[in-house]
């Protein structure tokens, strides 16, 4: 391992390519970092004429890359690569805005490009597949690529420096150039052929201020193909890039229950280390295969995300029980979907066997929402289930294995929902799955002419803070519980006319029930005639929609009525 010390002549002097592998981020500086080089830029100019001592920018970690014998010498950059390509925008910045006549701006193309060369090996930083479109074109065709130049980093970091150099109140650019060429400087730490760059920089970007966990696995996933750099530039492009933007900020957690689907527990910590023990023993066939289905898969897992993606060919009983777990907003269950898929996708369960497992997957969420149990021991319960499951008949396998769990793992029976329906707070609790759980019952009152829910919003039958009107009407029992079944789910229901019922009292209210066409609102026609609404009807209309929600969220046990 070879340590020196460079300044921007030599960093960029002579023929070389400083090589940006696929296993780092995009370029992803903004505004703090470019103000603080800037700023430290401009505290140079400011002493320029006095013994100064270069300003070291940090460290640049490289090592010896591939070339062709009349190729250029290449350099990957294992570490720095944010700091060298902002100094290569910001020499781009300065080239367009000196002038053409300027010797300078010769030698700052030479610091950019390799003179007589074309294609890959013209650039002197070759940026990862994401960033190379735009910043190669800055580098090599700058009047064109201004004018097209977007907000993404690489666009946003030229604009910033180009407006701090037009600004007359800053330094000539002829001066900020000759400080950059001379006063800033770089440690250069070349490795050798016995150090593993990708080992090397998952030592760099593992301690202190750490990557993300699918940073790490992005370089463990390319250190694999290194000596085939075709194959992992196709890998990179045809597999890896289409995922990642396929699941965005969500890939991460793809990861993980992925691996938790093929039964490891995983926390969300050790998403990589996980992943690095389960690789250890695949040869470089196996990961190439790995990487493809992966890519493959993550397209169920978007459906999962956004089931209106329509990034799977499924039926549309699959793609509505698929909605009605996302609407539930539970992630916790999707490693076990995941591996139901995979056995729907190998023709090992049949449709049928896949949505009753997704509704038995559904009833266990929504019962122990209701019942309190405590949601930490799913995911313990997903993982055995995952371990466990059968290659064929999954769907009763399923509602078998969850009927045998006890305790705080328990899929809570008639009784104890029925218990829960009538007293859990469910609106305080979530009021999104207060409404998730009265259009479900809507739906299912009304399945051949459904109305469209989504302008609808939760409405309390008894307001929750009680006018005077309401106080006048309710007796001393009844304001001394209010608060108790103020949020349960009898005492809730649908409307659009959330703002005009406010705290109306009943009898008002009852017009725009009973007016109402949502099957939800005809218990105020059919089954409510008072004009006085108390917490025996709240308790009563919680007896009614249980008989509903039992069957809608099953449970195989002995059924109450």
């Amino acid at each position: 391992m070879d340590v020196n010390k460079a300044t921007i002549i030599q960093l960029f002097g002579g023929y070389k390519q400083f090589e940006i592998p696929l296993f780092q981020r995009s370029y992803s500086w903004k505004n703090k970092h470019w103000s603080t080089l800037w700023d430290d830029i401009m505290n140079l100019v400011n002493y320029q004429g006095k013994h100064i001592h270069p300003h070291f920018l940090g460290a640049i970690v490289t090592a010896s890359g591939s070339s062709s014998p009349t190729g250029i010498p290449r350099h990957v950059v294992i570490d720095g690569q944010q700091r060298l390509t902002t100094l290569s925008i910001l020499l781009c910045a300065l080239r367009d805005i000196i002038s053409k006549e300027d010797v300078r701006q010769n030698r700052i193309n030479s610091y950019l490009l390799n003179d007589g060369y074309d294609a890959l090996d013209r650039l002197k930083l070759s940026p990862t597949d994401v960033d190379y479109i735009a910043y190669g074109a800055l580098a090599t065709n700058p009047s064109r690529a201004i004018a097209t130049l977007s907000s993404d980093p690489i666009g946003s970091a030229y604009h910033f420096f180009s407006n701090k150099m037009k600004n007359k109140q800053n330094a000539d650019p002829c001066q900020i150039f000759d400080m950059i060429e001379h006063q800033l400087a770089f440690v250069i730490i070349h490795i050798g052929e016995e150090d593993n760059p990708y080992v090397i920089f998952e030592s760099l970007n593992a301690k202190g201020e750490p990557l993300d966990q699918v940073d790490l696995i992005r370089n463990h996933f390319f250190m694999r193909f290194r000596e085939d750099r075709e194959l992992q530039r196709n890998l990179h492009k045809n597999a890896w890039m289409p995922m990642q933007n396929r699941l965005k900020s969500d890939l991460t957690e793809y990861f993980r229950h992925s691996l938790i689907k093929d039964g490891n527990f995983v926390t969300k910590r050790a998403i990589y280390v996980s992943f690095k023990d389960h690789v250890a023993d695949m040869d470089i066939n196996e990961m190439e295969h790995l990487l493809r289905d992966l890519d493959e898969k993550s397209k169920v897992y978007e459906t999962f995300i956004t089931p209106a993606s329509n990034s799977i060919q499924a039926s549309k009983k699959i793609v509505k029980k698929l909605e009605q777990i996302h609407d539930l907003d539970f992630r916790t269950c999707f490693p076990l979907m995941l591996l139901l898929w995979d056995r729907f996708n190998d023709k090992k369960i049949t449709e049928s066997e896949l949505c009753r497992s997704l509704d038995t997957i559904e009833s266990l969420i929504i019962r122990r929402i209701f019942c309190k149990v405590l949601t930490n021991p799913l995911n313990l319960m997903f993982l055995t289930l995952c371990k466990d499951l059968p290659e064929f008949g999954a769907g009763n396998w399923i509602v078998e294995r969850l009927s045998g769990f006890t305790g705080v793992s328990r899929w809570p029976d008639d009784r104890e929902f029925r218990a829960g329906v009538e007293t859990f707070p469910i609106y305080t609790s979530d009021h999104r799955k207060a409404k998730y759980i009265l259009s479900r019952i809507e739906h299912n009152l009304m399945p051949k002419e459904p109305v469209n829910l989504e302008d609808l919003e939760v409405e309390h039958i008894m307001p929750q803070t009680l006018s005077n009107g309401w106080k006048q009407i309710l007796t001393n029992d009844d304001i001394a519980i209010h608060s108790q079944y103020a949020h349960t789910i009898g005492n809730l229901t649908l409307t659009g006319y959330n703002q005009e019922l406010s705290n109306l009292i009943y009898s008002q209210k009852k017009n725009y029930l009973t007016s109402s066409s949502l099957s939800l609102n005809r218990y105020f026609i059919d089954n409510h005639h008072d004009d006085i609404w108390r917490i025996d009807d709240i308790i009563n209309r919680s007896k009614w929609l249980f008989n509903i929600a039992k069957d809608i969220w099953f449970h195989p046990g002995t059924a109450l009525t």
